[in-house]
């Protein structure tokens, strides 16, 4: 059982990934309701979009406003409360699978509480500023290593066991799943939902993505040549432009339910846009996303969109040909 102890999320299947060059594959929709533009270089009739809003704080500065004070905030114990459920879940369905030996550590599972989550959380966060090649090494008591503060934080096989049976979402069996990425939804809805009610955004949005580098098997792993981490997971983000991610999206591939398909790139613009359209945003992105169809739909929703062109988007500029 301990093979898989730092495999964090699992495929649906054991068969081979399927890898798709994305960047390659969106199709537009077809632009039969678009006439095509008469285009000029002046900026002189461009409609002046007015912006409703103001970045702002929408809740109280939590405690004394030190940093622990805003991951309380962001990381509540309601949450963490739904993790150590779904993980004692998980870990009574380990327990009772009839391949488990009287030598197994999850013999000695201990229902998981949100102070130990909380341990393990901070573990983690540190063994990202002290790397090692294996987990157990922070354990070790040779002077090369003797990692004291992990020794007397938690146990190594209470750290092993958690990680082990780590949930973030209901234990679903052998029934059918509400989507490919269901082991991790209840986090991005979670992570969507407290960034929406925490806090609101200036006027200039970005819309990126990023990699999460993933070797392992995966359905909808994804392959991006060009990129430093060719193979993994594919998120697409809507951020300021310091970098604050205000929401995020899972890709799930060419079958992804909310953005897969034909006109694939303006599905996951919309997506993230949806509770920031009408207000005047001025929206910049790259030429994955960019379209004269896009930038008509965001218009009409009060939203300024700038960007590169693609020679081959459908209705541009002919100087871009």
């Amino acid at each position: 059982e301990d093979d898989n102890v730092q495999r964090i999320v699992n495929g649906e299947s054991d068969d081979d990934p399927v890898d798709e060059e994305i960047e390659e594959s969106d199709e537009e929709d077809p632009d039969s309701f678009l006439t095509a533009p008469e285009w000029t270089i002046t900026t002189s009739g461009m409609r002046p979009i007015q912006f409703t809003r103001s970045d702002t704080l929408l809740v109280p500065v939590p405690g004394d406003g030190a940093p622990f004070d805003w991951f309380n905030l962001l990381i509540d114990d309601v949450f963490l409360e739904s993790i150590c459920r779904y993980t004692n879940d998980y870990a009574i369905e380990v327990y009772f699978k009839p391949s488990l030996t009287p030598k197994s550590r999850i013999n000695r599972w201990k229902p998981l509480t949100v102070p130990e989550l909380k341990v393990f959380n901070g573990l983690i966060l540190h063994m990202g500023t002290i790397c090692l090649n294996r987990i157990q090494d922070y354990w070790k008591t040779d002077p090369m290593f003797d990692l004291k503060y992990f020794r007397q934080s938690m146990s190594r096989d209470c750290f092993l066991l958690i990680l082990r049976c780590l949930h973030c979402s209901k234990v679903t069996g052998d029934g059918p799943k509400e989507s490919s990425v269901h082991k991790v939804q209840h986090v991005v809805e979670y992570f969507n939902n407290k960034m929406l009610n925490v806090y609101y955004p200036q006027k200039e949005l970005s819309l990126d993505e990023a990699m999460v580098l993933w070797q392992g098997r995966l359905h909808f792993r994804q392959y991006i040549k060009g990129k430093r981490h060719r193979y993994g997971v594919k998120l697409y983000t809507l951020t300021e432009h310091q970098g604050l991610i205000l929401k995020f999206l899972v890709y799930a591939g060419s079958s992804d339910k909310v953005v897969g398909g034909k006109g694939h790139t303006e599905k996951v613009v919309m997506h993230l846009l949806k509770e920031k359209l009408g207000n005047g945003h001025s929206v910049y992105m790259d030429n994955f996303y960019n379209s004269y169809s896009l930038s008509s739909r965001l218009l009409a929703h009060k939203t300024y969109s700038t960007g590169t062109l693609r020679q081959d988007r459908k209705l541009s500029p002919p100087e871009v040909k």
